[in-house]
C-alpha cells in the first residue's frame, strides 16, 4: 500500500513550467517524500544540510593490547574423534592373518632370526617400538630363542600386535581386547590388600589400553584376554562378554585342584574386571560376576613341556575366538606328535613379526646389522 497522501502525489506529478519554478518544487517534493519513506532514513532522521545518503558511522571496537591478542591465539578448540572404521573390503575372510604352521621359512625370517639370535653387542637397541610407548630392547627377544622362557615383554607387545590386527578382522568374527601382564601387579593379588586400590590399579591400565586402541570404552568389545604370569608360568583367561563366561586357558595338563594351582588369580581378576565393567555401565557385569571359571582342556596340552608356556599363550591369543574345542582352528598338535618342531618354528616366526609390523617404526635400525651379519657370516663360510 503507498503511504503517499493525494496532495503529495501531486507534488510529484508536478509538471515544469517556463520560468523555472519546476525544479525548486522538485527537491522541495524530493525530501518531503524521504520523510514518507522509512527504508531510506537513518536512525537520527533527515538533515537537509547533510547528504541524503549518508553513510552511518562505522562501529569500531578498540584494539586489545598484543598480551592479550597471543593469549586467544593460543587457544585452540579441541574436537571429539570418531573411531575409525576400515571398509569391508580391507577385512575379507580370506585375508590370512593368523601365523600359518604349513609354510617353511622365508629368507627375511631366516635373516632377521639370525641377526637378533647371534647374541652380538648392541643388546640393549629398541627393536620394537609403538608409539604409546611399549618398548622391547633386543635382550629381550633373544628370549625367544628355542629352549628360553619368553620375557613379560615379548607378551605385551604381543597384544599390542594383536590389538592392531583385530581392525582388520572379518564382520563375523568377534571383535577382540588384548590386555597387558600387568593388569595387577603381584601385590594386588593379596587377599589381605584394599579391594579399592586394587580397582584403581586396574583401571589406570585398562585406561592405558584404551588410548593405546584408540578406543574410548571397553563396552564395545565381545571378547577380553588378560594374560597371567604365576609361579614363573603363563596362562591367559578369556572373558566372553556378550554371553557372560570366563574360561582359563593354560598348556599344563596338570590334574591339580584349581584353586590350589592358580591361587585365586582368576577369581580376584575376574571380581576387579566385574567392578571395573560396572563402573562404566556395562550391561552384563552383574552376569559375569556370577560365572565360575572354567579351565579348558584341549587335547594339544602338555606333561612335561614347562618351557614353552609364553609361546603357547601367544598361539592360544592369536587364534581363540570363543569357539568349540572341536573347531578351535589352533594348528598344534600333541605333545608326542612333533609339537616341539611346530613351537620353534612358531618362536621364530612371531620374532619376525614383531619386527616386520607397522608399529616398529624404528626398525630399519636393524637393516644395516642384517647386511653386516650376513657378509660377516659369509666369510666364515669360505673359510
Amino acid at each position: 500500500m503507498s503511504q503517499l497522501t493525494p496532495l503529495d502525489e501531486a507534488d510529484y506529478t508536478n509538471t515544469p513550467t517556463r520560468d523555472g519554478t519546476a525544479k525548486h518544487n522538485d527537491d522541495v517534493n524530493v525530501a518531503r517524500l524521504l520523510k514518507k519513506m522509512p527504508i531510506l532514513r537513518t536512525d537520527d532522521g533527515f538533515d537537509e544540510q547533510e547528504g541524503v545518503m549518508e553513510t552511518p558511522p562505522n562501529q569500531i571496537l578498540a584494539p586489545l593490547p598484543i598480551s592479550v591478542v597471543i593469549q586467544i591465539s593460543k587457544i585452540k578448540e579441541t574436537r571429539s574423534t570418531r573411531n575409525k572404521t576400515l571398509p569391508a573390503i580391507l577385512r575379507s575372510p580370506f585375508t590370512r592373518k593368523k601365523v600359518s604352521l604349513a609354510t617353511r621359512w622365508s629368507k627375511a625370517e631366516i635373516n632377521i632370526s639370525e641377526t637378533i639370535f647371534a647374541a652380538n653387542k648392541d643388546v640393549w637397541n629398541t627393536v620394537f617400538e609403538t608409539k604409546h610407548g611399549i618398548i622391547v630392547p633386543m635382550v629381550s627377544l633373544e628370549t625367544m630363542y628355542p629352549g628360553l622362557k619368553v620375557h613379560i615383554s615379548v607378551l605385551d607387545c604381543w597384544s599390542a600386535v594383536l590389538n592392531s590386527e583385530d581392525k582388520f578382522r572379518n564382520k563375523k568374527d568377534p571383535k577382540r581386547m588384548f590386555c597387558y601382564c600387568n593388569m595387577l601387579g603381584d601385590k594386588d593379588f593379596d587377599i589381605t590388600v584394599n579391594e579399592e586400590e586394587r580397582i584403581k590399579t586396574f583401571n589406570t591400565n585398562m585406561d592405558r589400553i584404551l588410548r593405546d586402541t584408540e578406543k574410548k570404552t571397553i563396552i564395545c568389545f565381545d571378547l577380553l584376554f588378560i594374560p597371567i604370569l604365576y609361579s614363573k608360568h603363563y596362562y591367559v583367561i578369556c572373558f566372553n562378554l556378550t554371553q557372560p563366561q570366563v574360561h582359563v586357558i593354560d598348556n599344563l595338563a596338570s590334574k591339580a585342584d584349581f584353586d590350589a594351582k592358580y591361587g585365586q588369580r582368576p577369581q580376584i581378576m575376574q571380581k576387579t574386571l566385574c567392578s571395573y565393567l560396572e563402573i562404566v555401565g556395562h550391561p552384563l557385569a552383574s552376569e559375569l560376576k556370577m560365572c565360575k571359571p572354567v579351565r579348558l582342556e584341549m587335547p594339544w596340552r602338555t606333561h612335561y613341556n614347562s618351557v614353552d608356556c609364553g609361546i603357547f599363550v601367544m598361539r592360544h591369543m592369536e587364534t581363540y575366538k570363543c569357539t568349540p574345542i572341536k573347531v578351535w582352528l589352533c594348528g598344534l598338535l600333541k605333545e608326542v606328535e612333533g609339537q616341539r618342531g611346530q613351537l620353534n618354528d612358531l618362536r621364530v616366526k612371531y620374532l619376525v613379526k614383531y619386527s616386520c609390523r607397522i608399529l616398529t617404526y624404528k626398525r630399519m635400525l636393524l637393516w644395516p646389522r642384517f647386511v653386516s651379519l650376513q657378509r660377516y657370516m659369509m666369510r666364515r663360510r669360505k673359510h
